[in-house]
């Protein structure tokens, strides 16, 4: 049996769903996950960066699936994954995930069962079609829609990107910036989350910035 980190019992609200009631009112969904990397050093070191924290994890599931208001169950599932499974940004302090094991359920939407999506994916399935969008400024695909998306945005040290308006941000790894029209100047870091709103911009710092993006499928420009 290969080592795995694990996410088990992981049950939260959030608006999913193809039917119209759906999408106006949040509903229970539970979920399991099951993340494969050696962690033999990390046992003998006491230290996270050769393995991942899964208070992390819980905090960008719940970013991706409560800002996503994703129409199904597969979209939320693909996307958790290739975030999990992507290789760490250069600001990401933590182990490369070898394999992702993944179960999302709605316990409450049928009577008499329990409908849900179970994925198994390996790191080389993962494909982010990264592309630049500005100087010092990469984007990769998590998950996309017509109508929803999420997104890894990468900044180089002083970077500095213009967020789309209809985009929620959460911190990854790293620090810097945003700039928030008529709210001026704050600083933000790992576990930061940046509510969606019309004229904001983001500069790394001197390590680099790590985001995840959800909402909107905008790319943003160069700020």
């Amino acid at each position: 049996m290969r080592d795995a980190i694990e996410l088990t019992d992981f049950e939260f609200d959030t608006i999913i769903g193809i039917l119209d009631a759906e999408q106006r009112l949040p509903q229970p969904v539970a979920m399991d996950l099951r993340m494969e990397l050696p962690i033999g050093e990390t046992a003998a070191t006491g230290r996270l960066d050769h393995s991942i924290n899964y208070a992390d994890v819980q905090q960008w599931i719940l970013t991706l699936a409560q800002q996503g208001r994703w129409r199904l169950l597969e979209s939320l599932a693909e996307a958790a994954a290739r975030l999990l499974l992507a290789e760490p940004a250069p600001c990401e302090a933590r182990g490369r995930i070898g394999a992702v094991e993944l179960r999302i359920r709605k316990p409450t939407i049928l009577q008499g069962a329990v409908p849900g999506v179970a994925i198994r994916r390996e790191s080389d399935w993962c494909d982010l079609r990264e592309e630049p969008v500005a100087y010092g400024v990469v984007v990769g695909r998590l998950g996309e829609t017509p109508v929803q998306g999420a997104w890894r945005v990468v900044l180089d040290p002083g970077a500095r990107w213009t967020v789309p308006a209809g985009q929620s941000l959460l911190v990854l790894a790293g620090g810097g910036a945003v700039v928030e029209e008529g709210a001026g100047t704050r600083t933000i870091g790992h576990g930061d989350a940046i509510a969606r709103a019309p004229g904001r911009s983001v500069t790394a710092g001197p390590t680099g910035l790590a985001l995840l993006a959800v909402g909107s499928p905008a790319r943003g420009e160069a700020g």
